[in-house]
């Protein structure tokens, strides 16, 4: 089914070809769509078509760029004939740019009243079917432009983590720490226990490693009289992979000369409630349906405290940490 889309759709892209038509378009001024207004005049904006719907000789379009969606409305008799043959080849999933008046319609919606219409982009392939979405994921985790084309929820999980790297750095940079970068490539592997990655260098004719944590770096910087670093870095392990588990990820790691772990314990509950804060303006969070309070001060517990209140002994019994796991489910 998709293979004679995809065809169809390339038929439309000769088409719109042989007029003239250029389907994957230049540059086009736009308006974010979050920012349109009842009541404006000519503005121009651009997005992904996500619904089609026709009523006779007129159509309403949602389109969507990276701010929100807004319904677009499309009278024949409103646009030049050009205009009017690219129209009757779009499909849900090119990219176009309108230019109107903005209106609303009597159910309130705030909609575009199209007198001028540009391609920007002809899809070839047609986007997952709206009602039951994207939902696979494997599909999902291998194809994260589509998951984020018809997910919001995953939109929205990718701006807060830009946030709350933007919020790391300022909060260590309000505290003195300066944010350095250290080598990705090693030659031997080193500051944690994990199976790295093995490439070959041609000019030293040697392998290197790719960094499993970046720790004996920063403390050569801490021997450098750098007292107070941290670094926001991508580290690799050659190990297992799922979806709680990635061999190429994103960690923070910080030191601080003349500190101790109780420091560390400071910075931490400071920095999580400062995020908390700032990200969801709340010191409450629910996750899988438990409401968890991070409102400081937190409790401070010893390692082996931590098993010792959970019935275990010697936390070093792997076996019996695991049948007390099993317990508690």
């Amino acid at each position: 089914m998709s293979e004679e889309i995809k065809k169809q759709r390339m038929e439309k892209i000769e088409e719109l070809k042989a007029e003239g038509v250029d389907v994957y378009g230049r540059a086009f001024s736009k308006k974010e769509i979050a920012l349109i207004k009842e009541g404006e005049i000519g503005v121009k904006t651009a997005g992904r078509i996500m619904a089609i719907r026709h009523h006779g000789g007129s159509s309403f379009l949602d389109i969507k760029d990276s701010t929100g969606k807004i319904q677009i409305y499309f009278k024949k008799n409103a646009v030049s004939e050009k205009e009017l043959f690219i129209f009757k080849r779009l499909d849900i999933g090119d990219i176009i740019g309108v230019e109107g008046d903005v209106f609303r319609t009597k159910t309130g919606e705030l909609t575009i009243f199209v007198k001028h219409l540009t391609l920007l982009s002809k899809a070839l392939n047609p986007l997952p079917e709206k009602w039951h979405g994207l939902k696979d994921v494997e599909i999902r985790f291998r194809k994260r432009y589509l998951d984020l084309i018809m997910n919001e929820g995953v939109r929205e999980v990718f701006n807060k983590r830009v946030k709350i790297i933007q919020y790391i750095r300022e909060f260590l940079n309000n505290r003195g720490f300066i944010e350095v970068d250290t080598p990705m490539m090693h030659p031997i592997p080193g500051g944690a226990e994990a199976k790295p990655f093995i490439t070959y260098h041609n000019t030293l004719e040697m392998n290197l490693y790719l960094r499993i944590a970046p720790e004996l770096y920063l403390k050569r910087l801490l021997v450098g009289n750098f007292e107070k670093i941290y670094e926001i870095n991508r580290s690799f392990r050659n190990e297992g992979i799922s979806p709680l588990h990635n061999p190429e990820f994103t960690m923070l790691e910080l030191y601080s000369a003349y500190g101790d772990c109780e420091e560390m314990m400071e910075i931490t509950e400071e920095l999580i409630t400062f995020l908390a804060q700032k990200i969801n303006n709340s010191l409450i969070l629910e996750y899988q349906g438990r409401k968890i309070d991070l409102a400081p001060p937190w409790k401070r517990i010893r390692w082996v405290d931590v098993f010792s209140e959970a019935g275990i002994t010697n936390w070093k019994d792997k076996e019996a940490v695991l049948k007390k796991a099993e317990e508690e489910g």
